[in-house]
């Protein structure tokens, strides 16, 4: 793999140990990696493998400064890959992919995308291919809740439909949260509802297990 990049990788979201991960596995193939965050010293930037460390606009906060940066990156040639890594920085290339169009961006399709990072979306998918999910009820508004959490034993998981969602003002990175009573559900429910429907799921105690890979 190293003999077909001449030119650096360019490594987005550099703060998280993902990132990390992915730089360090670069680099040993002899690949050149910049990495990218908009934190001031990014975890990725650590590593020995990083050959530059740069900082760009929060993509979170200004969305269209962040755009603007990559394409100035992007569009020289001076990279030969630029790898998003959360849905932080792959959300605002995915609302303007158009502006990349022939650019290297290791993305998958729009659509799937838009199918993996819409949680609902997701749980759909999973049950027409016929893969047991947890019980779900999807939220719109604080009217749907009482007869949305009817039957569900606490702990209640309080999921919001995307993990970076947007009120009036800002895109923000979102959690999953767990309900133990009545009230702490309503409170949480409000909360998550302000950036975008939510998903209420029963819980299940055990152990998560993932991979990921880079190829």
């Amino acid at each position: 793999m190293s003999g077909l990049l001449q030119r650096p990788v360019l490594l987005l979201d550099a703060d998280q140990a993902s990132a990390l991960a992915i730089v360090r596995a670069l680099g040993r193939q002899s690949i050149p990696v910049h990495v990218a965050s908009d934190a001031k010293r990014p975890l990725a930037g650590l590593s020995r493998h990083a050959s530059a460390v740069l900082r760009y606009p929060d993509p979170l906060r200004d969305e269209a400064a962040f755009v603007a940066w990559l394409m100035a990156q992007m569009r020289d040639g001076r990279y030969e890959l630029a790898i998003p890594v959360t849905e932080r920085s792959v959300t605002p290339i995915l609302r303007h992919r158009d502006q990349f169009d022939g650019l290297n961006i290791a993305m998958a399709p729009s659509e799937a995308l838009e199918r993996v990072l819409d949680k609902n979306r997701t749980l759909q998918l999973a049950q027409e291919l016929g893969i047991a999910v947890p019980r779900s009820a999807l939220l719109a508004s604080m009217d749907d809740l009482a007869a949305s959490a009817a039957g569900f034993a606490y702990p209640v998981v309080v999921k919001p439909s995307r993990s970076v969602g947007q009120d009036s003002h800002q895109r923000v990175q979102l959690t999953v949260s767990y309900a133990h009573n009545a009230s702490e559900l309503a409170a949480q429910v409000r909360h998550a509802l302000r950036y975008g429907q939510v998903i209420l799921q029963e819980y299940f105690r055990g152990d998560g297990v993932g991979i990921e890979l880079i190829a």
